[in-house]
């Protein structure tokens, strides 16, 4: 720890520095190019296709969620 710098602790006893640093080393950030990139055990094709059935499945699923819901609440409320 540098001197004046600051410590708290938190509720697990972990030290913490009140001071942030605003140029700070990033593990994961944008490529040579200007391309995010990711740190992935998987594949780039892997990734996307991962991506792509969570999107949809997202995207359909809760509509079709909400609606379930919505039938169960007019039921339980016996207004159908």
């Amino acid at each position: 720890m540098a001197a004046g710098e600051k410590q708290t602790l938190t509720a697990a006893n972990m030290p913490v520095s009140n001071d942030f640093d605003l140029h700070a080393r990033v593990a994961i950030g944008k490529g040579p190019r200007g391309n995010p990139f990711t740190i992935s055990s998987q594949s780039q094709r892997e990734v996307v296709q991962a991506l792509a059935w969570k999107s949809t499945l997202y995207i359909w699923g809760s509509p079709i969620f909400t609606l379930v819901c919505i039938y169960f609440l007019l039921v339980y409320w016996s207004w159908m």
